[in-house]
């Protein structure tokens, strides 16, 4: 299978590992030409691009799966909303314009769009009351996956997942157990 990671960083690199050991063909995405190097030494396929940049999306090949891992670079210099919101939305519409596309959309998000912080139990019933502006964003980002998802097969992974055994999420990933 063809597959995409989006955001090759803590998460989306050990994805990537998994399913390149898995038989898959993994492209991964970064927007340093000395990471694309290091890509390549490790079997993948490199792709420069910004999520930032629409066209430097053109080249987004078609994939079965794609994962969404983008994290916040604060030197960057581009504004947590403009990475998260603004990034996501380039990619859905780039894909979606040139028919480039994947089968699956998997979007790693964050716990923050939950806003409790009392210790008590969450999960996606819990209600989206984020209290940092950070949460805020990135529920933003959520509500701009779905405004698309309608029309797709896209799933939303909160990032508390990345604290379970590496096997949860691992299955969650390889067997699309369902997470919300």
């Amino acid at each position: 299978m063809r597959k995409l990671v989006i955001g090759c960083g803590y998460l989306g690199q050990r994805v990537a590992a998994l399913w390149r050991d898995s038989g898959d063909h993994v492209f991964a995405t970064t927007r340093h030409a000395e990471e694309a190097n290091r890509f390549r030494a490790e079997g993948l396929e490199p792709l420069v691009c910004d999520v930032l940049d629409r066209a430097s999306l053109t080249q987004l090949p078609q994939v079965d799966t794609l994962l969404y891992a983008v994290g916040f670079d604060r030197s960057s210099g581009a504004t947590m909303r403009a990475v998260y919101v603004d990034g996501l939305a380039n990619v859905l519409s780039v894909a979606h314009a040139s028919g480039s596309g994947f089968g699956r959309f998997i979007y790693v998000s964050s716990s923050s769009v939950y806003g409790q912080s009392d210790g008590g139990w969450v999960d996606e019933k819990s209600p989206t009351e984020p209290q940092e502006e950070s949460g805020r964003i990135v529920l933003e980002a959520e509500r701009t996956l779905s405004s698309f998802s309608a029309r797709r097969h896209l799933r939303a992974l909160n990032e508390i997942a990345s604290y379970f055994p590496s096997s949860t999420l691992i299955s969650i990933l390889r067997y699309s157990t369902p997470v919300l």
